[in-house]
């Protein structure tokens, strides 16, 4: 069903400004820089994980995260559309392909707005993913030593073994193509590469799913959420919006019901600039 509706779906990505390395071991460390027009002095930021269970069928470019570039980018943001190393890639998978991710985030922080001024993580930044960009968005506010003001984890995995016991995705395999193992095999892996493993929250988290996802249940999802409100500070809110009937694709897609649920509570909890 991902696949079909994956390639069913036209994503049509906005003018692309800026295409950047943030790593140089693999073609796949890049990322498209976006900003506001007309560009105001001084951007908040918020950095784009694609979903597409670490495949590298799926890329930054044609799953619906594209969508989202012109939602953030009307309201002030300067957007940091990613790339990462897939499964099949060298050192991709776990864990090359989260360190990835960490990388990306901290050149957003470090070297950006060395590069370019106007982009300004103090006034606020955000890390949002869908799927398998959603986990790795929750493992970027969870380890980074630059905590997010926000993180938007979409129809995020958020327990390997769960992912692994359910066989989800596409094809049934992607967490044991991400783990290189069997739970069994490695446990402990296993529970490092789980966001679930990582609490308390360290930022406002907003998390997205829907009775309608059967890629990613929303039980998974609502079991996080359940676990982050037990274990986090009050001094950090998690909320969890459920799209109704949207399936995992429509979540993560410009004006679905989730997503425009998510724009306003990001309102509420986010940067104020």
């Amino acid at each position: 069903m991902f696949l079909r509706s994956l390639l069913a779906l036209r994503c049509t990505a906005p003018h692309m400004s800026h295409t950047l390395n943030y790593g140089h071991q693999h073609p796949s460390q890049f990322l498209h820089l976006h900003f506001p027009d007309p560009c105001p002095p001084a951007c908040p930021v918020v950095m784009l994980l694609h979903g597409g269970w670490w495949k590298a069928k799926y890329n930054l470019l044609n799953t619906p995260i594209t969508t989202l570039i012109p939602e953030f980018l009307a309201r002030g943001y300067a957007v940091v559309n990613t790339e990462y190393r897939h499964c099949e890639q060298p050192e991709g998978g776990y864990p090359g392909t989260q360190e990835d991710a960490l990388q990306a985030w901290a050149y957003t922080h470090t070297t950006l707005p060395n590069q370019f001024p106007s982009v300004q993580p103090q006034l606020g930044s955000v890390v949002c993913g869908h799927s398998a960009g959603g986990c790795l968005a929750l493992m970027v506010a969870a380890l980074s030593e630059h905590t997010p003001s926000v993180c938007i984890p979409i129809s995020p995995l958020t327990d390997m073994k769960e992912g692994f016991l359910r066989k989800l995705s596409d094809e049934g395999d992607a967490v044991l193509k991400y783990m290189k193992h069997t739970y069994d095999a490695a446990p402990e892996a296993y529970h490092l590469a789980s966001p679930s493993h990582h609490m308390p929250l360290k930022c406002n988290t907003i998390l997205v799913s829907s009775d309608g996802d059967v890629d990613v249940p929303i039980d998974l999802v609502a079991a996080f959420h359940k676990q982050a409100q037990a274990q986090t500070s009050p001094l950090h809110e998690c909320v969890l919006i459920n799209g109704g009937a949207e399936d995992h694709l429509a979540c993560c897609t410009s004006g679905s019901q989730a997503f425009n649920a998510a724009m306003d509570s990001l309102q509420r909890l986010g940067p104020k600039f």
